[in-house]
């Protein structure tokens, strides 16, 4: 919970999103994950592979400037 952990990957916040809206992880079609090129945290390898492992199979970087 956010008292305890006030930071959420932005692929985190998205999947509890889709859950509140009454969507199921298999309803995944498409992600595109949008970060800056130099930023100093990167959060590719962990969505690409969490979204894989969802059944997730078309998943698009954009590096941003």
């Amino acid at each position: 919970n956010a008292a305890y952990n006030p930071t959420l990957p932005p692929l985190q916040g998205a999947l509890n999103l889709l859950s509140l809206n009454g969507y199921d992880y298999p309803d995944i079609q498409r992600a595109i994950l949008a970060e800056k090129a130099d930023a100093p945290l990167i959060q590719w390898d962990a969505t690409a592979a969490t979204l894989k492992a969802l059944g997730c199979s078309t998943i698009d970087r954009v590096l941003l400037a």
